[in-house]
């Protein structure tokens, strides 16, 4: 109901009400609405003074000690879940998805930046294959090495795709090529398909964990996954980290994720016959 008043008629007991109605139902996104409302409050308030809004009503939540605490989510692909993920990604009838879907296990992008990745910000035939992520969450253009398994994925997608400057193109309503949309239902049959309960930021987790597993550096692995650089810390700021630095990196996450994806077999050791010496 706050949205059909306007600002200067929104209270702090108008916000409190309607953020414990929407509690009961939905606590976590009780929360990510107040924050909203919060963010629009304090920008609408900094650009039009002259409106002369009252403080964000949105305080009133923290002051009560109501403010959500959100537990931070934990769920990732392991190396017994992998395969059965990876074996049902393979198998996917649009093949856009399934290379789509390798890139961000193997990268741990975020996908809506994958997703409006054109084929002007991917070198394949360099010396180190790169792709660059433009405008991305952390505000800036980052330049970050291609391991071997995505680079395989790309050419031969590359080779098997409509000419368009998108690499996971779609077609919208009005019939112009534009980047691929959100793929909820592909996903929810991959759940299905694959009997593993996965989300698009679970690849991302999954991605650091191997990282972190495989004794990459801590600060290392935020510029593979490109999170933002704390300005507070001196030694971040100073620590620059070209694309054919990362690239060893790149390579070693992406092989643990292989060997978590696709397990050896069993070994069987045979034992020489009498007649093969010793």
């Amino acid at each position: 109901h706050l949205l059909d008043k306007p600002m200067t008629a929104i209270s702090a007991d108008d916000v409190l009400q309607a953020y414990r109605e929407r509690r009961e139902a939905a606590p976590v996104r009780a929360g990510v609405d107040a924050r909203y409302l919060r963010a629009v409050w304090n920008w609408t308030q900094a650009a039009f003074p002259h409106l002369e809004l009252e403080a964000c009503p949105v305080n009133r939540i923290r002051k009560l000690g109501e403010w959500p605490r959100i537990k931070r989510r934990s769920r990732r692909l392991t190396s017994e879940t992998a395969p059965s993920w990876l074996k049902a990604v393979r198998a996917l009838s649009q093949r856009r998805d399934s290379v789509l879907f390798e890139m961000l296990f193997f990268t741990g992008c975020r996908i809506g930046e994958v997703r409006a990745l054109r084929w002007s910000d991917v070198e394949l035939v360099t010396k180190i294959p790169s792709f660059r992520l433009v405008d991305t969450k952390a505000r800036n253009t980052v330049e970050l090495p291609l391991p071997r398994q995505v680079v395989k994925l790309l050419r031969s997608w590359q080779a098997e795709s409509p000419p368009t400057s998108f690499v996971f193109p779609a077609v919208n309503r009005a019939g112009k090529l534009v980047p691929a949309t959100y793929p909820g239902k592909v996903i929810t049959a991959h759940r299905k398909a694959s009997g593993v309960q996965w989300s698009p930021h679970d690849l991302r987790r999954t991605y650091i964990s191997a990282a972190e597993l495989a004794g990459v550096p801590s600060i290392v692995v935020r510029r593979l996954t490109n999170h933002a650089i704390s300005s507070s810390d001196a030694h971040d700021g100073y620590a620059v980290a070209h694309v054919e630095d990362l690239a060893p990196w790149s390579q070693k996450v992406a092989n643990r994720l292989q060997q978590w994806a696709n397990p050896p077999g069993n070994v069987v050791t045979l034992r020489r016959g009498a007649g093969h010496g010793k």
